[in-house]
């Protein structure tokens, strides 16, 4: 999966942080999280899937379908190509200080 660079400058941020204590953090979309010292906020990104030919010839053969569930967008061409994209809900980390 890739994500926005600014999701991974949000992970780098809570690992930079290092040290002896532990604190396990969920950063939501559009909101601020502050930890020993450290706020951050502005999560935004999305992530892709996408399926491996082998995996779709799995598929196929099981006449398994694909649908698309809001807010991901799903982009399907036959059984030789099928991604799905989302927007980045949530960070979950431990932050030690």
């Amino acid at each position: 999966m890739k994500f926005n660079l600014k999701s991974l400058v949000v992970a780098a941020a809570f690992v930079a942080a290092g040290g002896a204590n532990a604190a396990d953090l969920t950063l939501n979309a559009g909101e601020e999280i502050t930890a020993f010292g450290y706020t951050v906020s502005g999560l935004s990104g999305a992530g892709t899937l996408s399926f491996s030919t082998a995996l779709l010839g799995a598929l196929e053969l099981g006449g398994v379908t694909f649908e698309e569930v809001a807010p991901a967008t799903l982009a399907v061409d036959g059984y030789s190509s099928v991604s799905a994209a989302a927007p980045v809900q949530s960070l979950t980390t431990t932050l030690t200080a």
